[in-house]
């Protein structure tokens, strides 16, 4: 784009051919495979794989790559595979699942698999399971929680609401220290605090007795789950410190709003006429005891994380800092009590924010710290700002918070699970839950109607679209790499709101479907959201002046925003006038002229283009200037380079450049103009429109205000007239629903943190709350915490939820992730349309090191860089797999695509490819079928990866909890090492634990006669002889099987075999038929007795006649086993031990038992191999060795 004639001239099919001037983001570029033939195979090139055999090697960048010569077959070549079929490992769910939870490491792969367990029971495809190894499926893990007790020694209260409490099974393991401290809180409201409630007072306190080597006073980490009453447990401690003359207290948490839950608190305790709360933002700047502050010198001062960091502008006050003032107040020798509360939310504060909070604590380090939180510690970058915990520092293992963070980090999660332990000894860590028992969670998956189907296809197909047209609009304009990041942004950020949004927008007719039944049933509804879709609206009446004539749809709006203001177009009449100029303007003659070729830029489908095409459209359409001035900048400067240049150059900017893009930016906003009149409005407002509006909805949101329909004209009423009104009218509305005039309410997850909407016996709402879950958090401890919202303690009546999912990807995995630790809490789940692999997902989190792993090698193999083998393949998919999977993750940007040679599309991997939140953002924008396909073969190419790393012994399975399985645990052996300080002592324990299963004859015999009725029931022996061993089983009829049920292929069968007894999984009649034979009972009783009494102390592969690949360490099929179990104080040496275990590649492994004895124990397993170097390390250390030998059960 010149001044003189040559200017913005069209170059033909060069303008197709020529590189940018500035490179180009990776969005759709990259490199294809490199397909080697067998006649440039280098002669002469051969190295031996691992069998010795010489194998023919490829050179290609100078690097020697495996090379093999292969015949496709006609079905390869259709499905994109370049390898030939394999005979891979097959598993079924539930055998995946016992494989992860065997208590041992597995190293001979075994070929066949046993048949699906209950919920697999109907899978059609019958494979069997090899006898010899049976042994790996007996243990299983789980998230065990037993129910909390409490201490015996504190008997001053009624138990908690008559609410059973759980605590994890690795901290029930662990018990509290000896209570010393002597708490006196007269005036107290009698049964105020519950025993559990008073037992986290005590505990506080004589933590706060405790000076830590730096001089600091000891803090305490509070973390009960939602519902337990922390905030009475808090108000409770800041109390007893009141009257012992501590009568100042700073209160830091997440909102205002939260202020009057406060109060509540310290009414109920009795608390509330002695002690004032007062909000930090209400204060002025000066001292907060003088007069411009009301005096306020006795009480609390509530204050959120970021309030802590705000600036007075002005110079009119005594303080320019809120943090000065806070601490000028406190003073330099403040012995009170600081809050730190919603510290699991608090994770996001910033480096700053975080370096003010350790400065807070840094200048008061008399300060009694508690740090609240509802989450377990997960992560230790989050424990920055909690230095009082004693973990890090002069005098401890670790000096600096850097050397905890990469310990723990570095052998997560059991590091984490022993640092909870370690807490808890110690007295400073409590984390109880409320029990889940009699609460009903039902998973409801909701059924997409066809029109939703087509509308999210052609919503696919537009987004695709868009994301090919603002890239090429970037190579017509030769765009920066800034900028083009910039669009970037947007753009994925509008994409993932915007499929997140629809899929909650298909979901409203089921719940307001379950809301009505509810309230039918004389229910109180409680509807929770993540978001609300309130800034979409507010740029809608903005760009129509608050004047509506029909519903706002949020989604069009999304779409259609990004077109406006960031799409890499200028704007028409600013160009225009750029143009005049330059003295030239034919830029609108050249858009028409150009108009037929550029169809090519974007498949035009029929549905999506509307008849009329002017261009007053575009004028109108084009309200925001940011990126159209940035792209007008970009020209003028252009221009300003070239008005004294004549020579062409393979870089201009030719009119036909700027035709495309303004030509481009004009056909998406038809289309989507077309598409928005299909698209759903907006999901919160038909929520409260549908069941009643204002009058009979409380909506408890950010949002400040909807859109109502008012005698058929619609119109934005504001709920409160400014955003610091907007916690008051949130409280309102809250009461309300509390107070039974409402029965629906609305939440949004950032408002309701920290509110109680349960059936309360102290309110007039006593209804049974039906709480519908519309979108789940993908964090675990987030979604609870959304769900404690109405299961809390001195409730009346049980919550009932609902999860309500779409069949997309994600929707059913996060939805069972929660429904199994609910389960594990004692809740009752059902599904109405339950599939058999449910429970193996929420087994596995997928953002887990082998979940990215996975999903890497998923997408090279998408990408053609790594071969599929046949028969990895869905059966149930018809098509060319690999091509498809690659358009539509091309489509996503998870994929890169460049066009290469003869129009031929070349894949190659995306950055950031093995994010998990990023791939479902992303997979989300592809048609409902691709995307279930995808994410369905990206789960099983892990369940593979993470099954050979269980059987060759690399894979952490986490706690193994052996008081789940019905074994005999004797403690034979306890070594005690203690370490003795001026303030105390500490004492880890090395035990050696005899783990007995199997089962005598007897106990066949009597299961047999008491149990089998049936013909088919009874005790089987092989068919033939393997070696010289033979083996005997008992086979009962499992309840899963049909009553009425004659084909073999249908009957469940239950196995009960001499060295493990019952057998976790579960085969078909036909699949034991095939191997045995019924056997009578005298020869069974042969067979059973000796290998019961064989496999005592041999292990499978010696029992079989095969060689054991690890005959020190081997428990495979044994009936004993030992494990030597490292407990109590571990942390301290936790570096030394790790290093001894993992020495020889052995893994980390924690371990949960109950003796005969009733003795828990919870630890670490020492290997044998290095069970002498733990030994002798541990007892240089300490002042004290005592040995236990044969410990008396």
């Amino acid at each position: 784009m010149e001044n003189s004639s040559k200017s913005m001239r069209s170059k033909g099919e060069e303008q197709q051919k020529r590189p940018p001037a500035a490179p180009l983001l990776p969005l759709r570029g990259g490199r294809g495979d490199l397909n080697v033939k067998s006649s440039e195979l280098p002669a002469g090139v051969c190295i031996p794989n691992k069998y010795g055999k010489n194998v023919p090697q490829a050179l290609t960048d100078g690097l020697i790559k495996q090379f093999t010569i292969q015949k496709l077959t006609a079905t390869m070549a259709r499905s994109g595979v370049t390898k030939r079929p394999e005979k891979t490992q097959k598993f079924t769910f539930k055998e995946f699942r016992t494989i992860m939870a065997s208590d041992k490491n597995h190293f001979a792969m075994h070929t066949t698999h046993s048949e699906p367990q209950i919920h697999d029971a109907l899978a059609t495809e019958q494979q069997e399971l090899r006898d010899e190894q049976a042994d790996y499926e007996e243990n299983r893990v789980g998230e065990a929680f037993v129910v909390h007790q409490g201490t015996s020694k504190l008997q001053l209260c009624e138990p908690h609401s008559a609410m059973a409490m759980v605590e994890k099974a690795n901290l029930s393991a662990v018990a509290l220290p000896d209570i010393s401290y002597d708490l006196k809180m007269p005036g107290l409201v009698p049964h105020c605090l519950s025993t559990q409630q008073l037992e986290a007072v005590v505990y506080a306190c004589q933590t706060h007795q405790r000076i830590l080597p730096w001089g600091e006073r000891a803090g305490f980490l509070l973390g009960d789950g939602p519902g337990v009453g922390k905030g009475r447990t808090i108000a409770g401690i800041i109390y007893s410190n009141f009257l012992l003359g501590r009568k100042r207290a700073l209160w830091i948490s997440i909102s205002n709003i939260l202020k009057s839950d406060v109060e509540r608190d310290l009414k109920d305790i009795g608390g509330s006429e002695q002690i004032n709360v007062v909000v930090l933002d209400t204060l002025n700047y000066w001292r907060i005891s003088s007069e411009e502050n009301d005096q306020f010198k006795t009480g609390i001062v509530f204050c959120t994380y970021t309030s802590l960091m705000d600036v007075l502008e002005t110079a009119d006050a005594k303080y320019d800092k809120r943090f000065h003032q806070v601490c000028s107040w406190l003073g330099k020798t403040f012995d009170g009590v600081i809050v730190f509360d919603e510290c699991d939310n608090a994770r996001h504060l910033s480096r700053d924010n975080v370096t003010v909070l350790l400065k807070l604590q840094k200048q008061l380090p008399n300060a009694r710290v508690v740090y609240v939180s509802a989450t377990e510690p997960n992560d230790p970058k989050t424990m920055a700002f909690m230095p009082r915990l004693g973990l890090w520092g002069a005098g401890t293992a670790y000096p600096k918070f850097e050397n905890f963070t990469s310990e723990m980090q570095h052998r997560s999660p059991v590091s984490m699970k022993l640092l909870c332990m370690d807490m808890k000894l110690r007295g400073s860590y409590m984390a109880r839950q409320l029990s889940f028992k009699n609460v009903t969670v039902r998973i409801d998956e909701v059924v997409t109607t066809r029109k939703f189907f087509k509308i999210y296809e052609r919503a696919a197909k537009l987004w695709a679209e868009m994301n090919r047209k603002w890239q090429a609009a970037c190579r017509f304009l030769r765009l920066d790499v800034y900028t083009q990041q910039m669009i970037s942004d947007e753009f994925w950020s509008a994409h993932q709101q915007f499929f997140r949004h629809l899929c909650l927008a298909g979901k409203v007719e089921n719940a307001l479907q379950l809301a009505r039944d509810a309230l039918d049933q004389g229910k109180a509804v409680v509807i929770s959201l993540q978001s609300t879709e309130e800034s979409w609206t507010l740029e809608h009446l903005k760009e129509h002046k608050g004047q509506l004539k029909e519903p706002v749809s949020n989604l069009k709006l999304i779409m259609k925003l990004f077109v406006e203001k960031h799409f890499p177009a200028p704007k028409l009449a600013d160009l225009n006038r750029l143009m005049s100029m330059a003295g030239n303007n034919p830029i609108y003659r050249a858009t028409q002229a150009k108009r037929p070729r550029h169809d090519r830029l974007g498949d035009d489908e029929d549905w999506a283009e509307p008849d009329e095409a002017d261009e007053k459209y575009m004028k109108k359409s084009e309200t925001d200037k940011n990126m159209p001035e940035r792209i007008l900048k970009h020209l003028h400067d252009y221009l300003r380079l070239k008005q004294n240049k004549d020579e062409e150059s393979a870089d201009d900017i030719t009119d036909h450049d700027v035709a495309a893009c303004v030509y481009m930016r004009y056909q998406l906003l038809t289309k989507i103009d077309y598409l928005g009149r299909h698209l759903p409005a907006s999901t919160m407002d038909k929520l409260k429109a549908k069941l009643g509006g204002h009058r009979k909805v409380a909506e408890i949101t950010t949002r400040l205000g909807g859109m109502v329909c008012i005698k058929q004209a619609y119109k934005y009423m504001p709920r409160c007239k400014g955003e610091e009104l907007l916690g008051q009218v949130n409280e309102t509305e809250r009461q309300c629903f509390m107070a039974d005039s409402k029965q629906v309410a609305i939440v949004s997850e950032t408002a309701s943190k920290g509110i109680s909407l349960h059936s309360d016996k102290a309110v007039a709402n006593q209804r049974q709350r039906l709480h519908i879950v519309l979108e789940l958090s993908g964090n675990l401890d987030q979604a609870l915490q959304q769900l404690g919202r109405t299961h809390r303690s001195n409730q009346l009546n049980s919550p009932e939820y609902v999860l309500v999912i779409a069949d997309l990807i994600g929707e059913r995995r996060t939805a069972s992730t929660v429904a199994e630790r609910l389960k594990s809490l004692g809740a009752v789940i059902s599904d109405n349309r339950r599939s058999t692999d449910d429970t193996d997902l929420a087994q596995i989190d997928l953002k887990n090191v082998h979940g990215p792993s996975s999903l890497y090698h998923v997408i090279q193999q998408m990408a053609g860089k790594r071969p599929i083998d046949p028969s990895e393949l869905p059966r149930t998919y018809t098509g060319n797999f690999r091509a498809d999977c690659g358009a539509a993750l091309g489509n996503v940007g998870v994929l890169n695509v460049e066009i290469g040679q003869n129009g031929v599309e070349i894949y190659s991997v995306a950055k950031n490819a093995s994010n998990i939140d990023r791939f479902i953002h992303r997979v989300r924008g592809c048609c409902v079928e691709m995307q279930s396909a995808i994410f369905q073969f990206f789960i099983d190419n892990m369940y593979r990866r993470i099954a050979q790393m269980k059987r060759s012994g690399c894979f952490n399975i986490g706690l193994l909890d052996l008081r789940a399985h019905k074994v005999s645990v004797r403690c034979s052996k306890q070594i005690k090492f203690t370490k003795i300080f001026t303030n105390g002592a500490e004492t880890t324990q090395l035990h050696t634990l005899q783990v007995e299963r199997g089962m005598p004859f007897e106990t066949a015999l009597r299961i047999y006669r008491k149990s089998a009725h049936k013909r088919h029931e009874g005790f089987y022996e092989l068919k033939e002889t393997r070696g010289d061993k033979r083996m005997a089983i008992l086979c009962l009829e499992a309840k899963s099987s049909c009553q009425y049920a004659t084909d073999p292929k249908s009957i469940h069968m239950q196995i009960y075999r001499p060295n493990i007894g019952l057998q976790v999984s579960i085969e078909s009649l036909e699949s034991v038929t095939s191997r045995y034979v019924i056997a009578k009972l005298n020869t069974a009783q042969r067979y059973w007795q000796k290998q019961y009494e064989l496999c005592l102390n041999t292990c499978a592969h010696i029992y079989w006649n095969r060689t054991c690949p690890f005959p020190h360490d081997c428990m495979e099929g044994k009936r004993l086993r030992t494990y030597h179990v490292l407990s109590g104080r571990v942390l301290p040496y936790w570096s030394r031990i790790t290093q001894s275990i993992e020495k020889n590649g052995n893994r980390i492994q924690m371990i949960s038992a109950e003796t005969a004895g009733g003795q828990c124990i919870v630890g670490i397993v020492v290997p044998n191999s290095a069970y002498n170097e733990v030994h002798s390390d541990l007892s240089s250390d300490v002042t004290k060795v005592e040995v236990i030998e044969a410990m008396a059960e």
